[in-house]
């Protein structure tokens, strides 16, 4: 079973490679991932970004803790969205992405959120008690050119090939097509 344990500079090569493999056009590099986890202005050790590490000490599972600064009224709140949520498709990962997640929810921050989820990770999210807010997990597109755009869909879609980058609103009718 994979251990959880904060992110450290050292595990930014691995990350970088484990987020390139598996996460479809991801296409940022170590510094990105320093600049926006590591460096960023309310980066703090109580609550860090988070790997999961296989036996043999191999990176399998990743999840990003950016962390923010919140005013309610009067009152200064921390908040933490989480990003990147990655786990290798190999046996040593086990449950690291639900492993990741419940972790990175018992922190000390006041909130958490994330601005994108899978269907897996949404379900994941509300077994640990989370919530979808249907109205705000919106994806919009605006279609310039509505014909153009529906004959390379239904040629991507007749090819075979992912059409995902042209339909990336999971919404109607785009979602059907895509």
């Amino acid at each position: 079973m994979a251990t959880i344990r904060p992110l450290g500079r050292s595990d930014l090569p691995a990350v970088a490679g484990l987020m390139a493999a598996r996460l479809p056009g991801w296409n940022q590099d170590e510094a990105f991932l320093a600049e926006t986890l590591i460096n960023q202005r309310w980066a703090t050790p109580e609550l860090p970004s988070l790997v999961a590490v296989a036996d043999d000490d191999a990176i399998v599972g990743f999840i990003g803790s950016q962390v923010r600064a919140l005013r309610l009224d009067e009152r200064k709140l921390r908040g933490v969205c989480c990003s990147h949520l990655v786990v290798a498709d190999d046996r040593r990962a086990g449950a690291a992405g639900a492993l990741l997640l419940r972790r990175l929810l018992s922190g000390p921050q006041d909130l958490t959120w994330t601005d994108t989820a899978t269907d897996a990770v949404a379900r994941i999210w509300q077994s640990f008690g989370g919530y979808v807010h249907h109205a705000r997990a919106c994806d919009w597109m605006v279609v310039l050119r509505p014909a153009r755009w529906a004959r390379e869909l239904g040629l991507a879609r007749l090819r075979g090939r992912d059409a995902r980058a042209l339909a990336p609103a999971r919404g109607l009718p785009a979602h059907a097509l895509a």
